[in-house]
This record gives C-alpha cells, sequence and structure tokens, in this order.
C-alpha cells in the first residue's frame, strides 16, 4: 500500500497519459507485422522490425514532450513578465501618489503665505492712510485755529480804529479854537464848523457802514457754522436730519471670500438741503477697501434738513457702517 501511495505521489496525469499511449503503441506494432505478412510476401518486401519502429515512436514523444515543455516555460515566462510589469505600474503610481500629496501640501503653503502677504500689505497700507489721515486733521486743526485768530485781530483792529476815531474827534475840538485863531483873516467861524461837522458827519457814516458790515459778517459766519451732531448731548431747539434715500454698501468680493467682516464709522457734512458735502473716516475698519466701499455708499445717501431754531442749517454727524457676512 505505501509503495502504490508512492507512486501515486510521483505519477502526474502527464505522465500517465504518456504511458498509456506508450502501451497502445507497443500493442499496435506487435499487431500489425502479424496482419500484413501477407501482403509483404506478395510483394516481396521485407518488413521493419519492431525494434526500429519503438524507437522511432519514442523519438517523436520525446520531441512532442519538450515542445510542451518549451510551451509550458514560455507561459510561465510570459505570466511571469506580466506580474513585473503590473508591479512596475504600481510602483510608478503609488510614487505618484506620494508626490502629488507633496505638491499639494507646497501649493496650500504658498497660498496660505500669499494670503499672509496680502493681510501684511494691507496693514501697511492701513498705517499709512491713518498717517495720512492725522497730517490732514492737524493741518485742518491749524487752519481753524488761525481763523480764529485772525477773527480775533480784525476785532481787535476794529476797535483801535474806532479808539483813534474818538480821540480824533477829541483833537479836532480842541484844536478847533487855535485853528480859529490862526484863520481869522481866511475864513469865518461858521464856515470853519460847517466844515468840521461835515467831516465828523462822514467819518461817522463811515464807521457805522463799517460796523453794519462786520455785524453782518459776523451774522453769516455764524450761520455758516455746522452743528456739531457728534457728541451725546444735542443743543435745544435742533431738529436732527433723517435718512431719506438709502444705497446699500457693496461688500467687497475678496473681502467676502476671505470671510473678512470689520466697521467703520465715518464723519458727515451735511449741508442745509441734507445732502452730503464731505465725508470723513472718524474710524477706520482696518481694511482700505472696506472703508472705501463704506465712504461710497454714504455719498450717495440723502438726508432730511437739520433744523436750528426753524433754519436750515449745516451739521455734522457720526456714521456707523457694518460689513457682516451673516
Amino acid at each position: 500500500m505505501k509503495l502504490i501511495e508512492k507512486i501515486k505521489g510521483k505519477i502526474t496525469p502527464l505522465k500517465l497519459s504518456l504511458i498509456i499511449a506508450l502501451g497502445i503503441h507497443l500493442a499496435l506494432f506487435n499487431l500489425i507485422p502479424e496482419l500484413s505478412l501477407g501482403k509483404d510476401l506478395a510483394t516481396g518486401r521485407k518488413k521493419a522490425s519492431p525494434k526500429v519502429s519503438f524507437k522511432a515512436t519514442t523519438l517523436d514523444i520525446t520531441k512532442s514532450k519538450d515542445i510542451k515543455k518549451e510551451s509550458e516555460v514560455k507561459e510561465v515566462k510570459e505570466v511571469a513578465d506580466n506580474k513585473k510589469q503590473e508591479k512596475i505600474a504600481q510602483k510608478v503610481v503609488e510614487e505618484k501618489e506620494r508626490i502629488s500629496p507633496k505638491e499639494k501640501i507646497e501649493e496650500k503653503n504658498d497660498l496660505a503665505e500669499d494670503e499672509v502677504q496680502e493681510v501684511k500689505k494691507e496693514k501697511i497700507e492701513g498705517k499709512k492712510i491713518k498717517k495720512s489721515r492725522l497730517e490732514v486733521e492737524k493741518k485742518e486743526e491749524l487752519k481753524e485755529v488761525s481763523k480764529v485768530k485772525e477773527k480775533s485781530e480784525g476785532k481787535a483792529k476794529v476797535k483801535q480804529d474806532r479808539n483813534k476815531e474818538i480821540k480824533k474827534k477829541k483833537r479836532v475840538v480842541k484844536e478847533f479854537p487855535k485853528k480859529k485863531k490862526v484863520e481869522k483873516e481866511q475864513v469865518s467861524k461858521e464856515e470853519e464848523i460847517k466844515a468840521v461837522a461835515e467831516e465828523v458827519k462822514t467819518k461817522e457814516k463811515k464807521a457805522t457802514k463799517n460796523k453794519i458790515n462786520a455785524e453782518k459778517n459776523m451774522k453769516t459766519k455764524k450761520s455758516k457754522n455746522p452743528v456739531d451732531l457728534t457728541q451725546a448731548k444735542v443743543t435745544k431747539g435742533v431738529v436732527l436730519p433723517k435718512l431719506t434715500n438709502y444705497q446699500q454698501p457693496i461688500y467687497p468680493a475678496s473681502m467676502r471670500r476671505r470671510e473678512i467682516e470689520g466697521k467703520v464709522i465715518l464723519k458727515v457734512l451735511l449741508d442745509q438741503q441734507g445732502s452730503v458735502k464731505r465725508i470723513k473716516v472718524e474710524r477706520s475698519s482696518g481694511y482700505q477697501k472696506l472703508d472705501q466701499a463704506a465712504v461710497e455708499a454714504v455719498r450717495k445717501w440723502q438726508f432730511s434738513p437739520t433744523k436750528k431754531e426753524d433754519k436750515e442749517v449745516e451739521a455734522l454727524v457720526l456714521i456707523p457702517v457694518n460689513f457682516r457676512l451673516n
């Protein structure tokens, strides 16, 4: 039994088929010469020995075996080559997949650096704008101070002119009798008095005209001074302006894309009709694009006229503008 199991383990289906084929060939070669003896005797030919024919069949069988083995080897090689090519292709794909996330990370880092640089640039520009605004505000304050000084100096000059005229009148009154004595021969007393009186009248008329003009100028300047509504307290007799025409500010696309919010406070000068005359950024959002969008929107707004003691007056107002995503 052990021998049979060993033989079964060693014998393959191919070997079995070959053994069966050999057996069939041997049987045929043994039978064919006996059947074909009559034909050979009639023809007078010699029959080939069975040994020679057996050798020929064995050679054919060995050749077929070699051809089958070569075909099997070729198939095995082709399978191995295909597997190698598949492994190489997989390695290439894996390397590409390894490289691609690195490139993606580098691209993300580049985008992040670009955004950081843009934010830095905007901050620097915001600082520059703030400095320029502070300088402009200082210049405006200096101009206002100089105007106040000029007004005070003008008032002082008017007072000096009045005092000079009064002193001249007193001198004329004092010097008149002396002139009278000197010019007795040329002009009579009445004519001198008339001439002096006319001169005094003309001077008084000029002085009154100057007073009236100065008072008019002061009134017009007072009326032009705008009412300051930027403080919490409001003076009595002032009617506050109301928003009549509103246009929503346009949110800049770059700021919305980056999800940046901000609040801008504008100091606005309204004329007597309620339209926007001048705009100044009181408190910046920190982003120039948001500030510009707020200024452009508020410039198109319209308000009702402010009134002080039933008179239309200019007014200073603080207007907040919020930029929110929701």
